[in-house]
């Protein structure tokens, strides 16, 4: 699924919403798609390309598109004035709260096996990376916009974990591809509505692109 929509450029970064999904249920299919039809439209200066995966084969094609068309509009010059920052949206059915991951690592240890059957254990992401224990860091200032977000009245936390399974193997993509263009990227991942009300999360997410999209 995908909606772009185009707004005048003025010193705004470019910023591209995603959503991964680390579960295989029909629900959290459910909460991707409000998140890709409620939130982004509401934020002005914001182009959206979104995208649902649940497994790493799934997510890399359409990763890596998305990417590669961020690189395509900067050259064209429709992105010449501001940055292109990317963000992944991910749903952690156990959290009570939001979090901004700072860091991906180089390890993919599924607990269960993901859409295709997959589940490798301490495997590199990219062994040309090195070990399993390398990390890459969002360049986004995180700790501002935790602190900016916490003001607001959201529950929120910074965290340094984004698990092992499809989430963290997509953000560590991400955030190798952004390190070599020029680009940013940051993952967020959000409980479930039965734990924190849809409409605090449309209105959460709304803020945290409102906030990336002031960034200078």
């Amino acid at each position: 699924m995908r909606f772009k929509r185009t707004a005048s450029p003025g010193s705004h970064p470019i910023v591209h919403p995603l959503v991964d999904l680390s579960a295989k249920t029909l629900a959290a299919r459910r909460i991707s798609t409000r998140f890709l039809r409620r939130c982004s439209p509401k934020v002005n200066g914001i182009r959206g390309t979104f995208s649902c995966y649940c497994s790493w084969q799934g997510a890399l094609g359409t990763l890596y598109e998305v990417l590669e068309s961020s690189i395509e509009e900067r050259e064209n010059g429709s992105s010449a004035h501001g940055q292109v920052i990317w963000i992944h949206l991910g749903v952690n059915s156990g959290a009570t709260k939001f979090a901004l991951e700072n860091q991906a690592v180089n390890e993919a240890t599924f607990r269960c096996p993901d859409e295709l059957g997959w589940k490798p254990q301490r495997v590199p992401i990219v062994p040309s990376d090195g070990s399993i224990s390398q990390t890459r860091e969002t360049t986004l200032p995180v700790n501002d916009l935790t602190k900016s977000l916490r003001k607001t009245g959201y529950d929120v936390m910074l965290s340094d974990d984004a698990g092992r399974f499809v989430c963290n193997y997509v953000y560590y993509h991400s955030l190798r591809f952004a390190e070599q263009h020029g680009m940013k990227s940051l993952f967020v991942h959000v409980p479930l509505f039965l734990t924190i009300d849809e409409e605090v999360q449309m209105h959460f997410i709304a803020s945290l692109l409102e906030a990336l999209a002031s960034l200078n």
